[in-house]
């Protein structure tokens, strides 16, 4: 088994109770993802906290500042990169802030 991929993926909440998902247009890296819609987010980078790498790719992706010490974490998950968990897994951590 390669070394897991760790993400953080936020579920964006605004005070009427809408939800903001992104449009992925371009395929860069993410197999598969072109057209997509999904929640904003990615991967831990080495010396990273859970917390930081939400903030910081919740802003690279949106443009939003997020204030970290309200993020809920509530699912964690586990897939494969191109649907193979033996070899690429993926873990997810999801928060709702």
């Amino acid at each position: 088994m390669l070394k897991p991929y760790v993400c953080h993926k936020a579920i964006l909440v605004n005070p009427e109770g809408k939800i903001l998902l992104i449009h992925r247009k371009v395929m860069g890296k993410r197999y598969g993802a072109r057209g997509k819609w999904g929640l904003p987010g990615g991967r831990m980078e080495q010396r990273e906290t859970p917390l930081d790498t939400l903030r910081r790719e919740v802003q690279e992706e949106t443009g939003i500042h997020i204030d970290v010490r309200k993020a809920i974490p509530i699912h964690s998950d586990m897939w494969g990169r191109k649907g193979d968990i033996l070899k690429s897994p993926i873990v997810a951590m999801f928060y709702v802030v």
